[in-house]
């Protein structure tokens, strides 16, 4: 139990801040905790591969996992070594002896430090190939003679990428405190893990690839404003831009192969205002753009399929406190952003004795009040951007010019209410559609009450009223009817329409 308290106490003040850190040796975490057999669940796609001096773990987030512990020995060793805690799934080690085999063990925790699950690796041998040093970048090969950065030891400024590799790999920058801008060329195609994660002055990437960009590879780049994809993505993984509170410019270029924004890949860019996605984005993930308190607008193309996990929103919601004390206490909850309700909600700031961003070595972080914007979304009628509009109760319009519609105000009055058929004891009746409408609701005059009744919901603009009397005179009006959350909204009434039956065939 006095371990367990010690790795609560060493967890919390390590990963409120969302960085890592070694746990310390009187934890009593230097020896195995748990041995293969004792595992009730295994970390999905576990991977140890080997590189340079290094070995490079992999392994998918577990939902519900709030940190993870990395311990290694050598093959044949009774006793493990801490190397780190992280919030991030995926670890490089490095200063590894070559041609030497190592084991490797990850420990997944929830909040209250229960353990999750577990991930092994044996008898997993780090070469003995030499890095390369170009301009600073530590260049390696792996197992497949693919050039990568593997770390990052130059002047920071302005960096660009060195043209011969293929990709960036896992915190090859992470924590990197020199950096302000990076270009990333046109033959890197693959931004791993963490790569860029807590790079607090980094302001402006530009990447000229086709690029895949991994879970957290941007997280929590404070100060970046700008993010400019020439030639689209391949994927945005989860949490990559998470907490990313200065982003105010995102432009992704149309591709040709279909990408998925993961989930909360853009959670907490609290000034991001407008955003267009392009085509090719196939799929956007729960809380994807949740606390982005300041998005007005965003255009969703018509292809665009939306993943859920329980009811969680992915576009128009927050997630924070109702105030200052809730926020500390990360005391939450979800609500949609109406331009109204005040939020408080964990931002990084400047220490106020220090003046600094960082105190005693780690982020400073203070509470803010935020009153989180309306967005509106720019939808194709009958999309499944619109469906999740109607679903979540978010003020949507049509793109290329179509009339507004919202699930927040009425629809529009149909127009050209007229008769198109007469009998002597039916009228027809049609109208022009109305942009957003789901069915509409037709009403007839009842002159023994004085009230119109309703008579019929029609899913097309038109109907046909049967069961009159003959050389009778009969008053019409017609609503747009829009579903949200399960219910018809009636809409505007239009024109009221006075028509009689036939007096005779």
């Amino acid at each position: 139990m006095q371990a367990k308290k010690l790795i609560s106490a060493a967890l919390a003040a390590m990963l409120a801040v969302g960085t890592f850190a070694v746990i310390p040796s009187e934890t009593g975490l230097s020896t195995a905790i748990v041995s293969e057999a004792d595992t009730s669940a295994t970390l999905s796609d576990f991977k140890a591969t080997p590189g340079n001096r290094s070995v490079t773990l992999s392994w998918t987030r577990l939902y519900n996992a709030y940190a993870y512990s990395v311990y290694y020995r050598k093959s044949g060793d009774t006793e493990w070594k801490s190397y780190k805690t992280s919030t991030t799934p995926g670890c490089i080690i490095t200063g590894l002896d070559p041609d030497t085999s190592y084991d490797f063990e990850v420990i997944a925790y929830d909040r209250d430090y229960n353990l999750l699950a577990y991930g092994f690796a044996y008898d997993v041998t780090p070469s003995s190939k030499n890095n390369t040093s170009e301009n600073g970048f530590v260049i390696s090969t792996d197992s497949d003679g693919l050039k990568y950065v593997a770390s990052y030891k130059g002047s920071g400024g302005d960096i660009v990428i060195p043209s011969n590799v293929s990709y960036i790999g896992e915190e090859a920058f992470m924590e990197n405190t020199s950096i302000t801008s990076v270009t990333i060329p046109s033959k890197c195609t693959s931004i791993g893990n963490a790569a860029f994660k807590d790079c607090i002055k980094l302001k402006k990437v530009i990447v000229e690839s086709n690029v895949s960009v991994s879970a957290d590879a941007f997280s929590y780049c404070f100060s970046l404003e700008s993010v400019e994809f020439k030639k689209s993505v391949r994927g945005i993984g989860e949490y990559a831009f998470l907490q990313c509170q200065g982003l105010k410019k995102l432009s992704i270029a149309e591709g040709s192969s279909n990408f998925t924004i993961y989930a909360s890949a853009f959670r907490g860019c609290i000034s991001l205002e407008t955003v267009k996605l392009p085509k090719n984005c196939a799929k956007i993930c729960p809380l994807a753009f949740l606390n982005c308190f300041s998005l007005r607008e965003i255009t969703v193309p018509s292809t665009t399929k939306f993943e859920y996990s329980g009811d969680n929103a992915h576009i128009g919601y927050f997630y924070a406190g109702k105030t200052a004390a809730n926020a500390w206490d990360e005391k939450y909850y979800f609500g949609k952003a109406d331009n109204k309700t005040s939020v408080y909600y964990e931002t990084l700031s400047k220490n106020p004795v220090t003046n600094n961003f960082v105190q005693l070595g780690v982020l400073y972080y203070g509470i803010k009040k935020y009153t989180p914007a309306k967005v509106t979304m720019v939808v194709t009628k009958g999309s499944d951007a619109e469906k999740y509009a109607k679903k979540y109760d978010i003020t949507y319009k049509y793109a290329s010019g179509g009339s507004s519609s919202s699930s927040s105000s009425k629809l529009a009055a149909p127009e050209n209410f007229r008769a198109t058929k007469k009998t002597t004891t039916s009228i027809s009746l049609a109208w022009d559609a109305v942009d957003g409408a789901d069915a509409y609701a037709v009403y007839m005059y009842n002159s023994k009450t004085g009230k119109y009744e309703k008579y019929k919901t029609v899913q097309g603009a038109k109907c046909t009223v049967s069961g009159l009397t003959k050389g009778t005179k009969y008053k019409f009006k017609v609503y747009a009817l829009n579903k949200v959350n399960g219910k018809y909204r009636t809409g505007n009434a239009s024109d009221i329409l006075t028509v009689s039956t036939k007096s005779a065939q």
